[in-house]
């Protein structure tokens, strides 16, 4: 999955957190001093301002995330109140958005996204909407609400190619393969994806570059070409490492070890675990889930059903928590394996009907139909 604004790493922060906090009360005062004073260049004074504490706020977020959600209200009122520059907006809305996910809050910021947006489309700011239409896409795909996310995608992947933005037209074509790989159609999905690809590389944007590669490498293993997958794996690692990207080794982790896991048990254990000792971050949630479930599959091709079992239910029952519904799902799938294992006939039926209607009804076609086989077949 693509995150397209990054959470600065703020490991300097902490040597110099007494002059940043101050610096960063100053800038406050001085939003606030321009705000209350009746001035002829104070749009001009206040956009300087924002942008001189825009990419200050996302290092303090993790340590005093309420009081940056109020200081982003802040922010956006003067934003729209002056109308300032339209990035600013996105990057105060996608550094909002990122605190109350910090604060599993993630329902009120996908509230919050979609009222947004619905402002966007009574002012009529197609650049903000395409931003929200990608963002909100983005989101339900990984939440597993596809039916939604392909709604969102195709809107905003329509306006994207209609802009000037290169960054919304790469970030778009990725969201788009991401979708067509997920609804089963690879060959269209690989050719937005590459696309993709190009787009970032010429724009020299690393992380992105890493999260489209990983794409390219699932829709490699999904038509059986190894070595193709491992090649986009690795060059998708070594991007997230140089750039100290850890979503995407997480998810660069996730996806080598459950290449290596039917052939190469030993180091597929050896690359989850390692991967899991890298998490803590609730911003992390989507890689955790992954990481977790495909552990659990470890345990159940070595036949350790205790364990397994153990993991995926941890797994359900922090996708209920969340409504990760297409994770919901295949948790219900892999308990039913298990019980099918164990020859409990009953609960594995009872488990893979669950999880056949959850896919079906959420619009993810591919895990509807294996589910629905997997049906028959008890």
């Amino acid at each position: 999955m693509l995150k397209l604004i990054c959470i600065i790493d703020i490991a300097m922060l902490f040597r110099y957190k007494t002059l940043f906090i101050t610096r960063f009360c100053m800038v406050l005062t001085t939003i606030w001093f321009f705000h209350s004073c009746n001035r002829v260049n104070q749009p001009d004074s206040i956009n300087e301002t924002l942008q001189m504490y825009d990419d200050s706020a996302k290092t303090v977020y993790r340590n005093n995330p309420e009081w940056i959600l109020e200081t982003s209200d802040t922010a956006l009122k003067l934003i729209n109140t002056y109308n300032l520059n339209d990035s600013l907006t996105v990057n105060w809305l996608t550094l909002k958005f990122t605190t109350l996910v910090s604060l599993d809050r993630r329902d009120a910021a996908m509230t919050m996204l979609s009222s947004e947006r619905e402002k966007f489309i009574i002012s009529g700011n197609d650049y903000l909407l395409t931003y929200t239409d990608l963002y909100l896409g983005e989101n339900f795909l990984d939440d597993g609400k596809t039916k939604l996310a392909g709604k969102f995608i195709r809107e905003g992947y329509h306006k994207a190619i209609l802009s000037t933005s290169q960054y919304f037209i790469a970030w778009a074509h990725n969201l788009m393969g991401s979708l067509l790989r997920v609804e089963g159609d690879y060959k269209q999905s690989q050719f937005h994806l590459i696309k993709a690809l190009e787009l970032f590389e010429n724009q020299n944007v690393l992380h992105a570059v890493g999260a489209v590669c990983n794409n390219i490498a699932l829709n490699y293993e999904a038509t059986g070409d190894s070595a193709k997958t491992l090649a986009y794996l690795l060059k998708s690692l070594h991007i997230a490492e140089t750039s100290a990207d850890t979503v995407n080794i997480l998810a660069s982790l996730n996806n080598l070890g459950i290449f290596y896991r039917t052939y190469k048990p030993d180091s597929a254990i050896f690359i989850f675990n390692q991967a899991l000792n890298k998490t803590g971050n609730p911003a992390f949630l989507f890689q955790i889930l992954s990481l977790k479930f495909n552990l659990g599959n470890y345990y159940l091709d070595r036949k350790e059903y205790k364990r397994a079992k153990q993991i995926f239910e941890e797994v359900l029952y922090t996708c209920l928590n969340y409504q990760i519904l297409a994770g919901v799902a295949r948790s219900y799938n892999a308990l039913a394996m298990i019980y099918d294992a164990e020859n409990n006939n009953e609960k594995a039926l009872n488990y893979y009907l669950r999880a056949y209607r959850l896919a079906d009804s959420i619009g993810e076609t591919g895990d509807a139909v294996t589910f629905l086989d997997n049906l028959r077949y008890i």
